[in-house]
This record gives structure tokens, sequence and C-alpha cells, in this order.
């Protein structure tokens, strides 16, 4: 690595960026197995190979240019949701998390990070569908629930919409809808939003579809999301 690109601010700012994500997932955790998973973030080679990328996709002054991501068969969705706080009051869930899959496909059994987050401005009063679609044509890849939570957590200024999780779907059946967080409660609450439901009538906090790019797993090996038959896990969330 060029010892001067290391030192110019433009790395800098991605490489403080990294390390505030990955300290803000440390303070939500306490025990050993779950530490275990974020010190994995922290890997040198793999914090090289992501701001190596974020600088070659040209996002050093991104908004959210990286985001890491701890996907749920490496800690239970239901604890994730829990570290969302608005006004002070944690997540929780009124859906079964254990029927929640992924169409993306992602780094599952390792945490990762997403790259040139949006979240979805240009989608609101979209129904999940058609946020699909555009997301798509964007050349972008929707969000999952976990990328969801992450992004509530590290960022909670964007508390300020409600968010679908346009990767992911619940059931077996893509009919049944998409997982969602509903910000309006006195909650941040994980629910269902139907593929074709619009919920944009006396909404306080509009619905958006977040997205990113692309995805990274350990060691730089580069995930181009496609949608892939889902092969069910059993024993986590």
């Amino acid at each position: 690595m060029n010892v001067e690109i290391k030192k110019s601010p433009r790395w800098q700012r991605l490489a403080d960026i990294f390390q505030n994500q990955v300290w803000t997932l440390e303070r939500l955790v306490t025990d050993k197995e779950s530490r275990e998973q974020v010190a994995f973030l922290r890997d040198g080679p793999l914090k090289r190979h992501v701001i190596t990328r974020a600088l070659e996709l040209g996002l050093e002054n991104a908004a959210i240019p990286i985001l890491a991501v701890i996907p749920r068969n490496c800690m239970e969705t239901s604890r994730q949701i829990s570290f969302i706080k608005c006004r002070g009051i944690n997540g929780t869930a009124e859906l079964n998390l254990n029927r929640v899959r992924d169409i993306e496909e992602i780094p599952h059994h390792h945490p990762y990070w997403a790259f040139d987050v949006s979240i979805g401005i240009e989608t609101v009063g979209m129904t999940a569908r058609e946020a699909i679609e555009k997301i798509a044509v964007a050349k972008r890849r929707p969000f999952t629930l976990a990328e969801i939570i992450a992004l509530y957590i590290q960022y909670p200024q964007t508390l300020e919409f409600s968010a679908n999780a346009c990767g992911s779907r619940y059931g077996e059946t893509d009919d049944l809808g998409v997982p969602a967080i509903y910000t309006c409660f006195q909650r941040p609450t994980a629910m269902r939003n139907h593929l074709d439901e619009n919920r944009v009538e006396n909404v306080v906090r509009p619905w958006v579809s977040p997205s990113c790019l692309e995805r990274m797993g350990n060691l730089g090996v580069m995930t181009y999301i496609q949608r892939r038959r889902w092969r069910k896990r059993e024993g986590r969330e």
C-alpha cells in the first residue's frame, strides 16, 4: 500500500468512519462470542481492502461510504433490533423473525461491509415492489433486514424514516411481503409490509427502501450480489 495514500485526508476520513462503526458495535455487545464477531471487522487486511475499495469507487466524500453489518446468522436479529434506540426506547419485533429469509446473496457466516449506502430518499412513497424495480435499474442492491438494523444503529438520524428491507422476504413465498422497521410507534418495531402496499397516508416518518452498491466479505473477497435461491439455515433467526 502506498504510504502517501494512507496518510491522505481521504484515506483518513474513511479510516475514521471504519473505526467509529466498529466502536459503536463494540459498545453494544458484552458477551465473548459477540465481541469476537465484532472484532472480526477489525481485521487488518480486511480494513485495507475495504478502504481501498471505497477509494476505487470514489466514495471518500459520500454521506455513508461504508457500513459494518453483522448478518443474522452471526447474531440473532431480535438482539440486534434491541440495539436500535429511539427516544431512549429499545427496538422490538412484531413478527416471527424465524420466518425472515434473505434473497440477497450475502456473506452469511461472518460480519461484512456494504458500500455506498443510500437511505433511499428516491423511493419515498413507493411500494416495496416499485422500490425494488427502481433499485435494480440503478444497478444497486436492496438492503436486508440486518443491514437496515445496522444503518439505524450506526446512523440514528435515519430513524426519521421507516424502512422496507427489500433484500429480505417474510415467509416461504414472496407474496407474504417484506420485513420492515416502522419508526413511528413508541419504539422502532420490526413488522411486515406487503410488496404492493403503499403506506403514505397519515405517516409521520416516510417509508423508504435503502440500498447499497456492493458488499465485501472477509479478506477482500468481493460479493457482487445476485438473487439466488434461498438455502435454508437452521438454528439462527
